[in-house]
C-alpha cells in the first residue's frame, strides 16, 4: 500500500496519508485546517515530491535509525571484552536484516517519505 509521511507546511505536525490508486487528493490538515492538495500520485516511480514539488529525492531503506545505532552501540560497548567480535556480530546482524526492509524515497527539501512505490 502506498503512503506518504509528511509535515504539514503550516503547523509542522507529522501526518501519514494512505493512498488507494488516486491521481490526486485534497484535504484539510486535522490540526490547523490548512488546505493540502497532492498531485501526481499515480506515478510509476516517484520523480517529484507531491508535497513541495521538489525534484531532489533520495532513496534509502525503511529501517528505524535508532535501532541501527543501538545495535552498533551495544557491539561497541562489549568490544573490549569480546576481542571486538561483538562489532563483527553487530555488522552481521545488520547485514542479515538489510534485505528484509523495503526501499523508500525521501524528499531532500521537506523530508517527506514515500513508501510503496517501486
Amino acid at each position: 500500500m502506498k503512503n506518504i509521511t509528511f509535515d504539514c507546511p503550516e503547523c509542522k505536525i507529522l501526518q501519514t496519508l494512505s493512498l488507494e490508486d488516486k491521481k490526486s487528493i485534497s484535504f484539510d490538515c486535522a490540526n490547523c485546517g490548512h488546505g493540502l492538495t497532492f498531485n501526481n500520485l499515480d506515478q510509476e516511480e516517484i520523480n517529484r515530491c507531491s508535497v513541495c514539488n521538489c525534484k531532489d529525492l533520495h532513496q534509502h531503506k525503511d529501517f528505524n535509525k535508532k535501532i541501527g545505532i543501538a545495535i552498533f552501540i551495544v557491539g561497541a560497548v562489549f568490544a573490549p571484552w569480546t576481542y571486538y567480535l561483538s562489532l563483527v556480530a553487530a555488522l552481521a546482524l545488520d547485514a542479515c536484516l538489510y534485505p528484509f526492509f523495503p526501499w523508500m524515497m525521501v524528499c531532500y527539501k521537506c523530508e517527506s517519505e514515500f513508501r510503496g512505490w517501486p
